[in-house]
């Protein structure tokens, strides 16, 4: 979880920055985090 907050972080500081770019990139790294706690938790994150 440590990560995912992490990355929470980072997309907020994305939205402040307004630089869309960053926050793309940086969505798609909080997403691939989540992704993987659904995975490591045993839950299948498609259904």
């Amino acid at each position: 979880m440590t990560k995912v907050r992490e990355e929470v972080d980072e997309v907020a500081a994305g939205l402040e920055s307004g630089e869309r770019e960053a926050l793309e990139a940086e969505l798609g790294d909080l997403l691939f985090a989540a992704v993987n706690v659904a995975r490591l938790s045993g839950l299948h994150a498609a259904t």
